[in-house]
């Protein structure tokens, strides 16, 4: 262990290069940020360029329109009435805010044929309208105007021109464009605008600290440049509608944030992170010095504290770190053992839990004993151990496994009282489709449930059958569990035949299930199932109140028949079947004397006072309760002599081999007479042909079922069967009564 008191140099040297590392990446980081904000500011810039030359090209593009209109609508000889009013017209539809006039400027020659050497405009503006015959000498001599020149080297385009100042003092940018009369140049449209209203237009949409002007081969044109320079802060851009350039200048007041942000945020975090260079070195200081408490603390954290033992979290981090291994060198193979102990919960209950826990600290330190050197043992649970075995292969796992059995089964000296135990063990072997040591832990717990359904106190080694055993009856508790909601499970009907008559004297509902996919599961298969999940309930529920209407319907075609409906142990111990019975009879209309109960042997005699109880309520109430299976369960007889009930089920296992099993023949006439004697009338279950028949008749056996009457039937099968029945068979002068 390594000595306390000294302090942790390289640990120390290796905390400041790490600061220094990092605080060059936080200043790399803060420039970093001032480069992106400046990014992200020069990309708005441009976009705000963007938006700004689309405006100032639609403002010009209108001046370009209406110029381009004039020439299509005033080309040709125009009488001056005619030129004045659509003059006036495209003032009018000009834009205000804008366009200050629009001219018409005939080129000499082209208007007046007989003044050849004149030339005439017509002008309207928001304020004026000028009409205008330009004699020789006349100081208004437009031809030589820069507008009207530019318009002529245009060739039929529009052109600009300006900024340019008026007679009146106004300052100008015009848009013009020539027309054609005759196939000779015929004049020139121009629509003119004030500097100042396109000055204003342009910087209506400014932010703070942003400048905008236009340039052309001349120079500014519109708006104002700069004084001083924003260097690498102006964005320009061409406008494709005029040659013209605009220009955008931006403070960027982010970027200067930016920098001002890291500055003030730098100075005290460079002090603070000092700070936290410092406390780190302390921290490490105090790491060293709780070292060896801290290993102290993690090694009872990972013990039972009852027994010592490993505990769940260190076992599944061994097995973990085992995986690992194996994964890496697949010669590092091991083994596995899940112990769980048979009806511990049984110690508890009878000596004591402190018993209980005394005797879990014996078992571990015998367990421990025999474990080869290497192995490790955890308690996982109450009563649930966990060894893993290095290096193990199939039969040497086996071999220990055996040992430990064989070992628990020597009587514990517990407070000076023997105490006897078993086990039941899972093996598992690693193998390369585990990467988790929940699913290990997961797949031996199946291999020792597997060993407890065998018969307890002995092992299982896992394979893949039992992993796909448990999915399946998953999958299969899931869809029961589905089919009770969804209205999958019902009620079919076995006849129960008078063997004296031969008519139908009686029938007993049957559960039945057909999944979704059209399955039929076997009741063999999913009532114990359904008694095992809790699910028992809800299917007793169903198939009562299914034959209880079903009942109540077969009173029409056969008045007095009886129903027999099957209960679990559940049901009778719950102490409410009397109640929830006579619930179903009554929601139905059924008189209950026409309601059967049948209860087995076995359900009956594990509680037998609550059993009674409930018994006499049936009775009370009108019902008959048959005791089903009878012979397979441990009834007394003195016990049966006391029940409430009316007659007796001889379980199949004993009709079957009757004709060959001279034991089950004897079976079959002792719980006949004892019926007899009891004044009880008996129901034979599985008759399968006439011989069996012929048997149980001659033995005083009133009733008879089975598939060689009939199997359980659907209702309207159950009509035509006992309809059938009734033509075929009388009932003879002193025969046995119905069982109603």
């Amino acid at each position: 262990m390594t000595n306390v008191s000294r302090y942790p140099w390289p640990w120390i040297v290796a905390t400041l290069a790490i600061a220094i590392v990092l605080y060059a990446l936080a200043l790399l980081y803060a420039s970093a940020r001032i480069t992106d904000v400046r990014r992200q500011s020069l990309t708005q810039q441009q976009t705000r360029l963007n938006q700004e030359a689309l405006r100032l090209e639609d403002e010009a593009g209108i001046a370009v329109q209406l110029a381009h209109i004039a020439t299509v609508t005033l080309r040709g000889d125009r009488r001056r009435e005619d030129l004045e009013r659509d003059v006036r017209r495209l003032l009018a539809a000009s834009d205000r805010s804008v366009i200050y006039g629009v001219g018409v400027f005939y080129a000499p020659f082209a208007f007046d044929r007989d003044a050849m050497r004149f030339g005439v405009y017509r002008y309207a503006s928001r304020g004026r309208d000028v009409e205008q015959w330009v004699l020789p000498g006349n100081a208004y001599d437009y031809v030589p105007r820069p507008w009207y020149v530019a318009a002529l080297h245009a060739r039929g385009k529009p052109a600009f021109t300006g900024p340019y100042e008026s007679a009146h003092g106004l300052s100008f940018i015009g848009a013009s464009e020539a027309f054609d009369i005759g196939g000779r140049p015929g004049g020139v449209v121009l629509v003119e605008a004030t500097q100042p209203a396109l000055d204003a237009m342009l910087t209506s949409t400014l932010s703070a600290g942003e400048l905008v002007w236009v340039t052309d081969k001349s120079g500014v044109i519109l708006g104002k440049r700069p004084v001083s320079t924003y260097g690498d802060n102006t964005a320009s851009t061409h406008l494709s509608i005029a040659p013209w350039t605009l220009y955008l200048a931006s403070s960027f007041p982010l970027v200067d944030a930016a920098r001002r942000d890291a500055w003030a945020i730098g100075l005290p975090v460079t002090i603070f992170y000092w700070i936290a260079v410092g406390l780190t070195i302390y921290a490490l200081i105090r790491y060293r010095r709780l070292q060896l408490r801290t290993i102290a603390l993690q090694e009872t954290a990972s013990r039972d504290g009852l027994t010592g033992l490993r505990n769940r979290a260190y076992m599944l981090g061994r097995l973990d770190r085992a995986l690992g291994s194996f994964a890496s060198d697949p010669q590092r193979n091991f083994g596995i053992l899940f112990v769980d102990l048979d009806r511990f919960a049984v110690v508890n209950d009878s000596l004591g839990h402190a018993v209980g826990d005394k005797l879990l600290c014996a078992i571990a330190q015998r367990m421990l004993a025999i474990l080869p050197d290497g192995a490790e043992l955890g308690r996982i649970g109450g009563d649930e151990f966990v060894a893993h075995l290095p290096l193990t292969g199939v039969a040497a796992a086996e071999l220990i496994a055996d040992l430990v059995i064989r070992s628990l089964n020597q009587p514990f000296e517990v407070d000076e009282r023997e105490v006897y135990i078993s086990a039941s063990i899972g093996i598992l072997m690693s193998a390369p489709r585990y990467a988790a040591a929940g699913e290990m832990l997961r797949d031996a717990d199946t291999a020792m449930y597997a060993a407890k359904n065998s018969g307890r106190s002995r092992f299982a080694i896992f394979d893949e059958k039992m992993r796909e055993n448990v999915l399946a009856r998953h999958s299969l508790e899931n869809a029961l569990r589905r089919a009770v909601s969804n209205g999958r499970l019902f009620a079919r009907y076995q006849p129960i035949v008078n063997l004296r008559t031969g008519r139908v004297a009686s029938m007993e509902a049957l559960a039945r299930w057909t999944t979704e996919d059209g399955q039929s599961i076997p009741p063999s298969v999913f009532i114990p199932l359904a008694e095992q999940t809790g699910a028992i309930e809800s299917v007793d529920t169903i198939v009562l109140e299914q034959a209880c209407a079903a009942a109540k319907g077969f009173q029409r075609c056969a008045p007095g028949i009886t129903m027999s409906v099957n209960f679990s142990a559940t049901r009778l111990h719950r102490g409410d079947l009397a109640a929830k019975t006579s619930a179903a009879a009554e929601d139905a209309g059924l008189d209950p004397r026409l309601l059967k109960v049948e209860l087995t042997e076995t359900a009956i005699m594990d509680r037998p006072d609550d059993g009674l109880g409930v018994l006499e309520r049936l009775r009370d109430l009108g019902m008959q309760v048959i005791i089903d299976d009878f012979g397979t369960g441990h009834s007394s007889l003195s016990y049966a002599q006391r029940l409430p009930v009316a007659g007796l089920k001889i379980d199949r296992s004993f009709v079957e081999p009757m004709a060959r099993d001279r034991q089950s023949l004897a079976i079959v006439r002792a719980v006949v007479a004892l019926a007899k004697t009891l004044g009880l009338y008996v129901v034979a279950e599985g008759v399968e042909d006439e011989d069996q028949v012929e048997k149980l008749r001659t033995m005083g056996v009133e009733y008879g079922q089975g598939y060689y009457f009939a199997p359980a039937l659907a209702i309207d099968e159950m009509e035509s069967f006992i309809a059938l029945r009734e033509s075929l068979y009388t009932i003879p002068p002193g025969s046995v009564a119905t069982a109603s």
